[in-house]
């Protein structure tokens, strides 16, 4: 279903999220089945893959255009988190992202239970 849906929108930017990860170095890590038959259908017409399953606070490279981010904790505990080759910010806290949306870009600011800013990106 994902797939027709993304090669019909006429969307300039697109921002799928799930609860599991396709790329993870958290305790449960990546997830094989999504690697293989939700990955190949985000490759260059998604934006953003956002997920949460972790309870931690990952922002992964990029594969094929497709950004990967894993939201904070938001009442569970936060759990210990790793770093690996894709890492390009790694942290855990309870807290929220909040997205802004427009023709030119995706702002992804993490933001902990204090209202600070954690971790800011910008996907263009």
């Amino acid at each position: 279903m994902v797939g027709p849906e993304l090669a019909r929108s006429s969307a300039r930017r697109k921002v799928v999220y799930g609860h599991h990860a396709i790329h993870s170095y958290g305790t449960h890590g990546p997830t094989p089945e999504l690697q293989q038959s939700l990955l190949p259908i985000l490759r260059d017409r998604a934006d953003l893959y956002l997920f949460g399953h972790e309870h931690i606070v990952q922002d992964l490279e990029a594969e094929s255009g497709v950004h990967f981010l894993n939201a904070p904790a938001g009442g569970q505990a936060a759990r210990p988190v790793r770093t690996g080759p894709l890492t390009l910010f790694a942290d855990y806290f309870h807290g929220f992202v909040v997205l802004e949306i427009d023709e030119v870009r995706i702002k992804v600011e993490f933001v902990d239970t204090e209202g600070r800013v954690r971790h800011r990106k910008e996907i263009r």
